[in-house]
């Protein structure tokens, strides 16, 4: 049963009933939070929901989760706000940074479409998009940088300067005379016949 009415609970009215250990608990905690919730109650969720507000320099999923539960924890206590205005609520919040997705949303967006999700999602991206791309240059530039192909030309270059040095080494070393031990001996030889000759 616990399980039944778990998955019947949206997020955040599950986490009000994670610690009950038994079916009893679990029902008697949410009638108590919402069977009897009062106009003072409904009206702070409401209140909630309106002031709080997406921030410009931070990610904004944290703000529309705040949004979503005061929303969810309205239409628990049977104060259902619809869809459409729950968007519009939302888009209310965003700041001028996000102000071309607002008429983006508001210009392509049908009213039934138009809900928390959809704005969310929108500004979500976004934030995302605008994070990524410092990242995406640096790490593009430190692999050019570092990668090297054979069809590039700094590498052909040096592939090229490499064997000339060695070769030029091997030339060296054929200009060198060769001593062996023939020639040593023929110098030998004519240092004896030069001696008998005086």
């Amino acid at each position: 049963a616990m399980g039944t009415i778990r998955l019947r609970c949206s997020p955040a009215v599950a986490s009000y009933i994670k610690d009950k250990k038994s079916a009893k608990e679990t029902w008697d905690q949410l009638s108590s939070l919402y069977s009897s919730m009062s106009l003072g109650a409904i009206y702070n969720e409401l209140r909630g929901a309106l002031s709080t507000k997406i921030p410009a320099d931070q990610h904004p999923a944290p703000a529309f989760a705040k949004i979503s539960k005061h929303f969810d924890t309205l239409e628990a206590a049977k104060v259902k706000i619809p869809t459409l205005i729950e968007g519009l609520i939302c888009l209310y919040a965003l700041p001028s940074r996000y102000e071309n997705i607002a008429q983006m949303l508001v210009q392509a967006t049908s009213a039934d479409n138009m809900g928390i999700g959809a704005v969310r999602e929108a500004v979500t991206t976004a934030w995302d998009q605008s994070q990524g791309k410092k990242p995406e240059k640096l790490g593009a530039h430190k692999i050019s940088a570092v990668k090297r192909k054979p069809g590039d030309p700094s590498f052909s270059s040096q592939q090229q300067q490499r064997p000339q040095g060695s070769s030029s080494n091997a030339r060296d070393g054929k200009r060198r005379p060769y001593r062996g031990k023939r020639a040593g001996k023929k110098r030998q030889g004519q240092n004896h016949d030069h001696h008998h000759a005086h």
